[in-house]
C-alpha cells in the first residue's frame, strides 16, 4: 500500500457514521413497510383497497433489510481497505436507486390497475402524477454515487487489501 496524502475525512465519516447510521435508518423504514405503518395509520383502508400491496410492502421491506445489512458488510470493507470496496459502495447506492425505482414502479402499478377496474381512471392517473413526483427522491442518491466515484477514485490506490 502506498503511503496516503489525501486526507480521509469523507471516507472515515463513512465508515464511523454514515454507513451505520444509513443502515440503521433503512431498518426503521424497513420496519413500517412490514407493518404498514408508511401510511400513517390508513394501512387498514389502504390494504383493503389495495390487497396485494400488503405483499409488495412486505418484500420491499425483506429488501430493504438486505440493503441494510449490505451496507454494513460495505462499510467493513471500506475500513479495511479491501480491493473493490468503492464499488461496492457504489453498488449499494445503485442497487438502493433500483429497488426504489422498481417498488414505485410496481406500486403504482397495483393502484392504477385496481382504480381502473374500479372505474376511477381520474384517479388512476393521480397515482402516475405522484409517482413521477417521487422520482426526485433520487437524486440525493445520484449525487452520493457521483461524489463517491470521483471522491474514491481518487483514492483508489488505498484500496489493495
Amino acid at each position: 500500500m502506498m503511503e496516503n496524502t489525501k486526507p480521509l475525512k469523507w471516507h472515515n465519516f463513512l465508515i464511523y457514521f454514515g454507513l451505520w447510521a444509513g443502515s440503521a435508518l433503512s431498518l426503521l423504514a424497513a420496519a413500517g413497510y412490514f407493518t404498514g405503518a408508511v401510511y400513517g395509520g390508513a394501512e387498514e383502508v389502504i390494504y383493503q383497497a389495495f390487497p396485494v400491496l400488503k405483499w409488495l410492502d412486505i418484500a420491499y421491506g425483506l429488501l430493504i433489510v438486505g440493503l441494510s445489512a449490505y451496507g454494513i458488510y460495505t462499510r467493513y470493507q471500506l475500513a479495511g481497505f479491501k480491493k473493490g470496496a468503492p464499488k461496492k459502495l457504489l453498488s449499494l447506492y445503485a442497487a438502493t436507486c433500483a429497488v426504489f425505482l422498481a417498488y414505485t414502479l410496481c406500486s403504482a402499478g397495483i393502484m392504477t390497475h385496481r382504480l381502473i377496474s374500479l372505474g376511477q381512471s381520474d384517479a388512476a392517473e393521480k397515482v402516475w402524477f405522484f409517482a413521477g413526483k417521487s422520482f426526485w427522491q433520487l437524486l440525493p442518491m445520484l449525487i452520493m454515487f457521483i461524489a463517491n466515484k470521483v471522491y474514491y477514485g481518487k483514492r483508489a490506490e488505498l484500496f489493495v487489501n
